[in-house]
C-alpha cells in the first residue's frame, strides 16, 4: 500500500506503519505527500505529522517551506503547519 499510485493510500498506510512502529518507512512517504501541489494531499499529511508530535521533528524542515512568505496568502495547509511547528 505505501507504493499505490494514489496519494491518499499511501498517506493512509504510513499513518498506520508509524503505529506499529515504522517511522523508517513514515516519513519519507509523509515528507513526499508535502511537496504535492495539491492541497488535499498535503493537508492529511500535516494530520498524520501533527499526530506523530515530537517524532515529526526530521520533518521540520519541509513542513516549513510550504509556509508562504506573505500571512494573507495562508491556506488551511499553512496555518496547520504553522500550528505544527509551534508544538515541536
Amino acid at each position: 500500500m505505501i507504493q499505490d499510485p494514489e496519494e491518499s493510500v499511501r498517506i493512509a498506510a504510513a499513518e498506520a506503519l508509524f503505529h506499529i512502529g515504522d517511522k523508517e518507512t513514515t516519513l519519507p512517504t509523509l515528507l513526499s505527500a508535502l511537496k504535492s501541489d495539491n492541497l488535499l494531499v498535503r493537508v492529511p499529511a500535516l494530520n498524520v505529522l501533527q499526530m506523530m508530535g515530537k517524532d515529526a521533528i526530521p520533518a521540520y524542515s519541509a513542513i516549513k517551506a510550504i509556509i508562504p512568505e506573505a500571512p494573507w496568502n495562508y491556506d488551511y495547509d499553512s496555518r496547520a503547519a504553522i500550528r505544527i511547528l509551534e508544538q515541536l
